[in-house]
């Protein structure tokens, strides 16, 4: 007998149309996207606008998926009402939920009575912030530096509490699976702000993370290499190999990463993760995933492999905190 109720839902970026039809296609649950100049990919995706809420919540739900629209940008003082229009907008063309960071977003979308995800810009860690965050929100999206078994207990405590959010609802939880991971903690950086003005809160990160550096002694001009040159550039999160055991955390659903990566970055992610998850389904427990199919495994990490990456590694989830980095520039596909 199975001991999980159900799988997770696979939630997948959209970036663009492409990359919308391409999730929709490969088996999402779930998509998310930004729209012009409030977000979080402003300078990569190519963006929707909020008139086309209604086509993108008329796609989703004609396939019985469901579409959040992320507003998880900083908020500047005139931006505000441009704001209100949109959580409008939302409510109108009956978009699922916004994924949220500023409070300015938060408690509007409340007050009109659209669902709220909290964004893991907040980089929730443990139960208190759970708890706060659950006066407004019926979702967190987990701090992406927290260990599996954190992740777990997390789950268990809301559980155990029986912690709710506005819709009634036990509070969900969410958490990354698949894509960039950043140096700074939730993404919270000011290095391309102070670099290139161009704000990573504002969806405008010029990454200069990613680059080669080397060491340099202000007083005498001499230089020196790093053994990596890319000392801020950690590789790309990839889970695949140990999904049973993030589908036996409780958390009930899994991101990837990816609102500026191509279509067929989408389709071959999407498609990897769906088909991982309904093997999962097929087995007694989650945790014979690895045991069974260890063929299976290997062949998904490298379709992986074949797409956009700067390297696959599990991330923080084993608390090996940043043992992997990036070697090189761009993708190692």
């Amino acid at each position: 007998m199975r001991q999980y109720q159900k799988l997770p839902e696979l939630l997948a970026p959209a970036g663009s149309q492409a990359s919308l039809t391409a999730a929709i296609k490969a088996g999402a649950d779930a998509v998310y996207f930004g729209v012009a100049e409030l977000n979080m990919r402003a300078n990569t995706a190519q963006k929707f606008t909020v008139d086309d809420l209604a086509d993108i919540a008329q796609q989703c739900h004609d396939a019985d998926v469901k579409c959040y629209l992320a507003l998880n940008v900083l908020v500047y003082g005139d931006e505000l009402e441009k704001i209100k229009e949109v959580i409008d907008a939302v409510k109108k063309a009956k978009i699922d939920a916004v994924i949220c960071f500023d409070p300015s977003v938060i408690e509007y979308a409340r007050s009109v009575g659209v669902e709220v995800h909290i964004s893991t810009q907040h980089s929730i860690s443990n139960i208190e912030a759970v708890k706060f965050f659950s006066q407004w929100a019926d979702r967190m999206v987990l701090a992406r530096e927290l260990t599996l078994e954190q992740i777990k207990e997390i789950v268990e405590q809301v559980r155990r509490e029986d912690i709710r959010g506005p819709s009634g609802r036990l509070i969900e939880i969410e958490i990354f699976v698949h894509g960039a991971m950043c140096v700074s903690v939730s993404g919270r950086c000011g290095m391309s702000l102070y670099c290139h003005n161009t704000s990573a809160n504002r969806g405008m990160c010029f990454q200069p993370c990613r680059r080669a550096y080397q060491v340099t002694d202000p007083q005498t001009g001499k230089a020196m290499k790093v053994d990596n040159e890319f000392v801020m550039s950690p590789e790309d999160l990839c889970t695949i190999g140990m999904l049973d055991e993030i589908v036996k955390s409780g958390a009930v659903c899994l991101k990837i990463e990816g609102r500026g990566r191509a279509a067929d970055y989408v389709d071959r992610v999407v498609r990897t993760y769906r088909e991982a998850l309904e093997t999962i389904e097929t087995l007694a427990t989650p945790e014979t995933l690895v045991s069974k199919h260890p063929d299976k495994i290997d062949r998904w990490n490298k379709e992986l492999g074949t797409v956009y990456h700067r390297g696959l590694s599990d991330g923080f989830y084993r608390g090996k905190a940043f043992k992997y980095w990036c070697g090189s520039y761009g993708s190692q596909a």
